[in-house]
Order: C-alpha cells, then structure tokens, then sequence
C-alpha cells in the first residue's frame, strides 16, 4: 500500500490548491491561470483515487474539477478545450490535444464510476473534435486512405491517447484507437531516423533538425498501450 499512501499524500497537497470555486491554480507559483490540465488531470486523480479507496470525498473532488472545467473551457463549437484562463476570466484559446485528452479520460473514467451516461457523451462529442483537429489525412502503402496524427507535440497526443483508449474500454467503439494504431504503424516505417529515434511527424515528410527525448518516450508509450 505503499504507492496509495504516497497517492493520498500528494492528493493533499492537490487540494489545499483548489479553490472555493471548485478550480485548481497552475502551480504554486503561478495563482493568475486556471489551466485545463491541471483541473481535468486532477479530476482523473481524485476519481482514481476513489476506485482505490472507495472514499466519497475524491470522487466529489473529481466531479467538482471535471464540471469547473466543463463549464469555463470548453468550445461548445466542436466540444474540445481551451488551454487555459485567468483568473480574470480571460481565456487563452489555444488548442493542444493533450487537454481535450484528459477530459476525454476524464468522462471515461466519471461513467465507468457513476454508470452517467452524460460523462460518456461527452467524452464522445470531445474525442470526435479531437479526431477532426488533431488528425489529418493521409496515405497508406496500399493507396488506402486513412487519419494520420498530425505532426507536432507527440507526447501531447500520447497523453490524448489515455483518454481515447478509456473510451474505447467503456463504449467499445474502435474508431479512434484504430486511427493511433494506423498512425504508429506508418510511423514504424515512414518516421524513424536509421538509428531507430522517430520524427516529430509519424508521416515521415518533415526532416527534424533534433530528435527529442520526450517523443521517444510518448512513441514507446503509444506503442505499448496499443
């Protein structure tokens, strides 16, 4: 019981962070941002934290955290999210797959616990935005079209693959997880360096100047989790 005692430690300090409104700051250091990563992986915490102990409060946590962000974040144009918002009530408009991701993981997780069928559709309309921005079209060998991720940030879509994978074990549509496992197949052998490190694009058409630590491991990631 070590590492759930060590869960339950850290989760502490979460929530002397989290504020009247049911939002979490960035960081100690920072008190002006609300991010939607922080407050969506929070929700993912609280709600594993309670799969773990059955204690109601994580799960009251990761409801609160999940309806902060749903309520400040989200585009309801195409049901992703928004990075982040001052404490002001600017919101930063930036898209990045990795916060659309978690809330993806988020709902996921909130239906697995709750039986709620409103997580799940909401995790579906996320995942199905996130298809459209964050995919884009390609080729395969065999002249066969399919949605490839889109070049850019892997870790960010290693992360969105938590959610997607989540998804599919609650509604068992494969539609999206068929995508990843698609793309990392045509990164295998159109992305990789002739050392084995793998490109910033799984299509393979930009030459990188640097191969980045963070993306081998967000590739070994993906690769396992299919």
């Amino acid at each position: 019981h070590i590492w759930l005692e060590k869960a339950e430690r850290l989760w502490k300090f979460i929530e002397s962070g989290i504020k009247i409104d049911g939002s979490m700051h960035r960081s100690t250091h920072d008190r002006q941002t609300l991010n939607a990563s922080s407050n969506a992986s929070g929700s993912i915490f609280g709600a594993k934290l309670y799969l773990a102990t059955g204690n109601q409060d994580y799960l009251d946590w990761a409801k609160g955290l999940y309806l902060w962000t749903k309520e400040n974040l989200l585009d309801p144009d195409d049901f992703t999210y928004y990075e982040s918002m001052k404490v002001t009530g600017e919101v930063n408009k930036k898209k990045i797959s990795y916060v659309s991701g978690q809330m993806i993981q988020a709902g996921a997780v909130l239906f697995k616990i709750t039986g709620r069928k409103s997580y799940l559709d909401d995790a579906r309309k996320t995942a199905a935005g996130c298809h459209k921005m964050f995919f884009v079209p390609c080729t395969d060998d065999n002249g066969k079209a399919f949605s490839i991720l889109q070049p850019g940030d892997i870790w960010s879509h290693a992360i969105m693959l938590r959610g997607l994978t989540d998804l599919y074990d609650a509604d068992g549509d494969p539609t999206y997880v068929n995508d990843v496992r698609k793309s990392l197949e045509y990164a295998w052998n159109h992305a990789k360096s002739s050392t084995g490190l793998f490109k910033n694009d799984m299509s393979g058409q930009d030459e990188p100047n640097r191969y980045s630590l963070i993306t081998q491991a967000a590739m070994a990631e993906m690769y396992a989790r299919m």
